[in-house]
């Protein structure tokens, strides 16, 4: 994907533009977001469609924080709609990136509009979704600030002839907690470097874009598994998903984060083939 210029803005409590995706004008005169020292990592459920036309202004937004922070601290999940008719489902003409499971969650949200964003699964000024890009940084900012006494640890392992990955998951409190937790566990499988079809805003069609962080599949639960991680000791759970033909294992990822009313406890991700 060709690399535009993005400058952060800080957005103050202001309400949030909910619009389609042929409203959301371009702005590139923002304002610089400084870093912070991360103390945990941050989900974005970034919400696309391939014949978006600002949909890729949105993940050139992702992809800077990713470089800023780490794809490991700024953990995206691009999840592909229907979105009245600006996702292509597979099975058509072109490559399509829709799935049942990224329509059923942009229900969920009551998205209205691409591109979109969840951010923690944490509600700001009342909503849930984003659709304006540029104040997606500072969202991601102030999760970032905040505590968590959660820990998450995941190891892969991969056999290629069964094509079978197994997650294996340590979760544990920091001393610093002073209850146990509870909440719902996710296991999700992302894939890199997917070539697809775009439409760009001259009218015509980029069909050499390229894909990143792309939801393919849940391993567990699609809405999570209960999962209670004590103060004394550390909770293991172990699972285990069947590969697509379609995927290349080297190219993907497993996402877990941890979520309850509060929003999201805590994520890790890790390559399904891991460095040798």
């Amino acid at each position: 994907m060709k690399t535009r210029k993005i400058i952060y803005s800080i957005l103050g409590a202001a309400a949030l533009l909910l619009a389609s995706c042929d409203d959301i004008v371009k702005e590139n005169r923002l304002e610089y977001v400084p870093p912070v020292a991360a103390s945990r990592s941050v989900l974005v459920e970034e919400f696309s469609g391939q014949l978006c036309v600002n949909c890729p202004y949105g993940t050139d937004v992702l992809e800077q924080l990713e470089e800023q922070y780490g794809g490991d601290t700024v953990i995206v999940v691009s999840m592909h709609a229907y979105a009245n008719g600006l996702g292509l489902r597979p099975g058509g003409k072109f490559p399509g990136l829709v799935t049942t499971d990224g329509d059923n969650l942009f229900a969920k949200y009551e998205g209205n509009g691409l591109p979109s964003a969840v951010i923690n699964r944490t509600s700001f000024s009342g909503r849930m979704i984003q659709n304006d890009y540029n104040s997606w940084p500072s969202y991601i900012n102030y999760e970032l600030k905040q505590p968590t006494d959660l820990q998450l640890q995941v190891v892969t392992s991969y056999d290629a002839a069964s094509r079978k990955v197994n997650v294996n998951v340590t979760s544990q409190l920091t001393s610093a907690a002073t209850s146990d937790l509870s909440g719902s566990i996710h296991v999700w499988l992302t894939e890199d470097s997917i070539v697809a079809p775009q439409r760009l805003t001259t009218g015509g069609y980029d069909f050499n874009h390229v894909y990143n962080s792309i939801y393919r599949a849940s391993v567990n639960n699609f809405d999570g598994d209960g999962i209670v991680v004590k103060r004394t000791g550390a909770t293991e759970t172990s699972y285990q998903a069947t590969l697509s033909d379609e995927w290349r294992a080297e190219k993907m990822h497993v996402v877990v984060f941890v979520d309850n009313a509060g929003g999201v406890c805590q994520a890790a991700r890790a390559k399904v083939v891991a460095n040798k």
